[in-house]
């Protein structure tokens, strides 16, 4: 393992494409739901629910495509994990639906 990628686990490709493969490929972001797809800019990416790389558990990971992805890590990285009371209603709702269930 690089330090490049640490603590990502040596599998984390693998673990990346169970996690999107069980989304079906798609945003799970419910007002989003976006299918993969680089052309039109939809990248799909993980998400760590708890923040910690390294927790790599099924319920601490979901899909994402790179905007929601890059909204939810703003909000936490401005606002903290547990202070959403400055997103918006959509933000809040449809990225609570995905992160805390």
């Amino acid at each position: 393992m690089s330090s490049a990628t640490e603590p990502y686990p040596d599998n984390w490709e693998e673990i990346a494409t169970a996690v999107k493969d069980r989304a079906g490929w798609r945003c799970q972001v419910p007002n989003c739901r976006q299918p993969h797809n680089r052309q039109r800019g939809y990248v799909l990416t993980v998400h760590h629910k708890d923040g910690n790389p390294a927790n790599c558990h099924p319920s601490n990971l979901a899909a994402l495509c790179q905007r929601c992805h890059m909204v939810w890590c703003a909000r936490q990285s401005k606002y903290g994990p547990e202070d959403d009371r400055q997103m918006r209603l959509w933000e809040r709702e449809a990225l609570d639906h995905v992160l805390h269930s």
